[in-house]
């Protein structure tokens, strides 16, 4: 059986546009240490390292479990479904 979908059949989804949220967290994470170790090494300025990357994984892990939940929510969810009984 050989079926042909095009790109106005319902089954085909949409490829994802845009960067991907895990990505730009770790990236945003690893910015935000080295600028802190930069700083450390270049200023009298102290700080903690291992406080600093406990507290940003804590923050990167609520922002990937909140945008996780609403992709779940939102994923049964479309404009053009008709609406729950």
């Amino acid at each position: 059986m050989n079926v042909q979908l095009t790109k106005d059949d319902p089954e085909v989804a949409e490829p994802r546009t845009g960067p991907h949220l895990p990505t730009v967290a770790w990236g945003l994470t690893l910015v935000a240490v080295a600028v802190l170790v930069v700083l450390r090494e270049v200023t009298e300025w102290s700080v903690d390292i291992g406080l600093v990357v406990a507290a940003g994984m804590v923050v990167m892990g609520a922002l990937l479990l909140v945008t996780a939940l609403v992709t779940l929510l939102r994923q049964g969810r479309r404009p053009d479904d008709p609406p729950a009984p």
